[in-house]
């Protein structure tokens, strides 16, 4: 069956509440650019640059009131990556329920199936993770293809751990290409896939989720981990890593707070 496969990610549309981070600062100001830039470059660009899988367009979406600081760089990012795509919105809502849509039809109106994926502008994919989401598909509309295991990297304390998140933010979304409207993977936000769409569930540990102080909501989670190795994830620069002694320590920290949550609840319950 034919399908075509799109990855999407939101680089700076404008949205309503979404002016501040998760530590109330102003987002979209020329910091939180430049933050952003860096971010993207070292994680998200070059894993998508060296997917072993070329068979997908990036779509990857801008205000076209962006500063110029940004304009420049897209035309870079053209340059450096053969399925980078720029669009442009300048209404998250019109972009969520028309504008993709109406994009993936033009460009593909004889299409028997529609993939699109999402990734954030800060995370990174493992370099098979289109590859195996492809291997994945199956002809149906209407199913998800669910990569729930990867690792969380905190920017600041340099520490990763061992993530399991079902419908998390790297979902793909399998549907009919034959219908009028293309829904995307967008259709509902990551965590409310659950029970609305049949899961395929890949269990290779596929993306890195990238916790940092410009994030709108994210904070570290799962087992914290000593030092993968990230090599398959093609991280530009050297990422910044956690001595054998640091990660001991907060994994025993972690464990304690664990089983004294734990206990806490049997009292109560009782």
């Amino acid at each position: 069956m034919q399908f075509v496969h799109y990855v999407i990610t939101r680089f700076n549309i404008p949205a309503s509440g979404w002016q501040h981070d998760k530590n109330n600062k102003v987002v979209r100001d020329d910091a939180y650019y430049a933050k952003r830039i860096s971010l993207f470059e070292q994680f998200t660009l070059p894993s998508m640059i060296n997917q072993t899988c070329k068979n997908f367009v990036w779509l990857v979406y801008f205000d076209p009131n962006s500063p110029e600081m940004v304009k420049v760089k897209i035309k870079q990012w053209q340059l450096a990556c053969p399925n980078f795509k720029p669009c442009y919105s300048q209404d998250y809502d019109k972009w969520q329920f028309q504008e993709m849509s109406d994009y993936i039809k033009s460009e593909n109106p004889q299409s028997d199936y529609v993939i699109t994926t999402r990734i954030d502008n800060d995370d990174a994919f493992h370099c098979l993770a289109i590859e195996k989401i492809q291997k994945a598909f199956v002809p149906l509309d209407n199913v998800i293809i669910d990569l729930p295991n990867g690792y969380c990297y905190n920017t600041q304390t340099y520490l990763f751990s061992k993530h399991t998140f079902v419908s998390g933010p790297f979902v793909s979304y399998i549907e009919s290409g034959v219908k009028s409207h293309i829904d995307t993977v967008y259709r509902e936000g990551h965590p409310a896939w659950k029970d609305k769409a049949e899961f395929v569930s890949i269990k290779d540990r596929l993306w890195i989720q990238v916790i940092h102080d410009s994030n709108i909501s994210n904070s570290q989670c799962g087992f914290i981990c000593y030092n993968p190795n990230c090599h398959s994830y093609n991280v530009a620069g050297e990422i910044k890593k956690q001595t054998f002694r640091a990660v001991v320590k907060e994994q025993f920290r972690q464990r304690y707070f664990l089983l004294k949550h734990t206990i806490k609840m049997i009292l109560f319950s009782k």
